[in-house]
């Protein structure tokens, strides 16, 4: 499977989605997904260890110091879905030819109200795809971050989508689950004090807490 880079247009970005789910308006955002995902052009972090998914992974800023003596790459946009990030997982995450993948994504999927299902299925063709590239690339996959509580909504359903999450490994040779969950949430399920700067994004100590968390599974790399 021959991957390149290649600097994305507008056009590009309106050509047809494959997966499932609600899509973002471009609208005003397209001009910044051009433009992150033109950065993306410029730095290969070929032979990384590549960190795709929403605002959770782009606003890591301290994501290559967090993991001393490890090549990373920031493949995150904010605002992504599971169906966006399948679009672009080909040019974004594999054409780095990536020692390994580390996956959160489905958050802002469940805010515009697709069903957990659904952001699972996308998120088994991400598996296969990884699974499929050039032998197989590894994957570590993250179970959803806490955010504020809405009424039936959350946190029910980032546990079922966690739930979902848990069981998806069994179908995919190469892929590990992250309790991402946990060890950022309080005991109702919602975001443990101190970890979130605005009940959705992590503060300097909850990306401590996830490093903490990922350290264990990338420790090999």
């Amino acid at each position: 499977m021959a991957l390149r880079p290649a600097r994305h247009t507008l056009v590009d970005l309106l050509a047809p989605f494959i997966g499932d789910g609600p899509f973002r308006r471009l609208g005003r955002c397209a001009y910044r997904i051009l433009r992150r995902r033109d950065f993306f052009v410029a730095d290969s972090g070929r032979r990384s260890v590549v960190f795709a998914g929403d605002s959770l992974i782009d606003q890591w800023e301290t994501l290559a110091p967090n993991f001393p003596g490890l090549k990373v790459a920031n493949r995150g946009i904010s605002g992504d879905l599971s169906s966006e990030l399948l679009r672009r997982f080909g040019e974004d995450v594999l054409a780095c030819r990536p020692r390994a993948v580390v996956l959160l994504i489905g958050t802002n999927d469940l805010a515009g109200g697709a069903p957990p299902a659904q952001v699972a299925e996308n998120l088994r063709i991400l598996l296969g795809l990884a699974e499929d590239f050039e032998g197989g690339v590894p994957v570590v996959l993250c179970r959803l971050l806490p955010r504020t509580a809405v009424p039936g909504i959350f946190p029910d359903r980032i546990r079922e989508l966690n739930a979902l999450i848990d069981g998806l490994p069994s179908k995919h040779r190469g892929v590990s689950v992250c309790d991402t969950f946990t060890v950022l949430a309080a005991a109702d399920g919602g975001p443990r004090d101190g970890c979130f700067v605005d009940g959705l994004h992590l503060s300097p100590d909850g990306y401590r807490r996830l490093r903490d968390a990922l350290a264990p599974h990338l420790s090999r790399y």
